[in-house]
């Protein structure tokens, strides 16, 4: 549902979402004005405002079904008449997608936030029929009108912003689902479906060694300038990227990659042959001279 539509939803909807703020802090609004703010904030922002204007429609026996969907939007009247006690194979679908919680589903949510993942394209890929998946979509997880609003997505995806990647803790602190969507959203549907294990299909299946040694060195400077610009400079904790960047350019510089000709990846491997083998010689030469002496 686009924000229209969704502003017409918040005005039939049921007023008993908890508000996120005092609406007297809008200050010189009236107090039916803040709320009137506030609710439609709630509304716009709830991803599965489909499934819960169907719900709340459906409850309220005195409530007359507003005229106000069209085109695919029409699955929230579907999801309505279904809890009202029609049959309707597409919303159940939609409702064990839902209730499952898998990774197909994650993958789905993943698909669903790239302009490139629509419901052809994760229908493919998941055999679940198309019909569903838009089923889902307008119940459970509205994005696919909203793509161009590049804020609310953003807070779809990283609500508390980027920056939770710096933290030390970030990949065990955070959900298969939400780094699936993180990837959808920044990387693309093919990491995500290998990711997922829908394909074998590597996204870096191209790379040799040296494309693949580059590929990270770029990641490591890239993240740990970025970080640095962002504050973390002197920080003792969660600082990894610039730890790694660091890294980089001291095997950048013992391996004599000032002019960026070879893999700084490469160098970290060449010096770490070259002292094992200095060691082993040394080794020798002491066995060596033991042995001498023993004889």
């Amino acid at each position: 549902m686009t924000s229209d539509v969704i502003a017409l939803m918040s005005w039939h909807m049921p007023r008993n979402y908890q508000m996120c703020m005092d609406p007297h802090e809008l200050v010189g609004l009236h107090d039916t004005a803040a709320y009137d703010i506030m609710h439609y904030a709630e509304c716009f922002k709830n991803l599965k405002i489909g499934w819960d204007f169907a719900a709340a429609m459906a409850a309220d026996s005195e409530s007359v079904f507003p005229a106000i969907f069209h085109g695919d939007d029409l699955y929230v009247w579907r999801a309505y008449r279904y809890l009202k006690g029609d049959s309707d194979p597409d919303v159940e679908g939609a409702i064990a997608l839902e209730m499952g919680k898998s990774p197909g589903r994650d993958a789905i949510r993943a698909m669903l936030v790239n302009e490139d993942g629509g419901y052809a394209v994760s229908s493919s890929y998941t055999n679940i029929r198309k019909e569903v998946i838009k089923a889902y979509e307008k119940l459970f997880f509205n994005v696919r009108d909203r793509l161009k609003d590049h804020a609310f997505i953003a807070s779809v995806v990283y609500p508390d912003s980027r920056m939770v990647e710096a933290y030390e803790e970030y990949i065990t602190g955070t959900g298969i689902d939400v780094l699936m969507l993180r990837a959808g959203y920044t990387k693309g549907i093919r990491h995500v479906l290998y990711a997922s294990g829908l394909t074998n299909d590597h996204p870096y299946a191209g790379y040799n060694a040296m494309d693949g040694a580059n590929e990270l060195d770029k990641m490591f400077m890239q993240d740990g300038v970025f970080i640095g610009s962002m504050g973390f400079m002197h920080q003792k904790h969660n600082n990894i990227a610039l730890s790694n960047a660091r890294l980089s350019m001291q095997a950048s510089k013992m391996g004599g990659n000032e002019a960026g000709n070879m893999s700084v990846i490469a160098d970290v491997g060449s010096i770490a042959l070259d002292s094992l083998s200095e060691l082993t010689k040394k080794k020798a030469y002491a066995m060596s001279g033991l042995a001498d002496a023993a004889e």
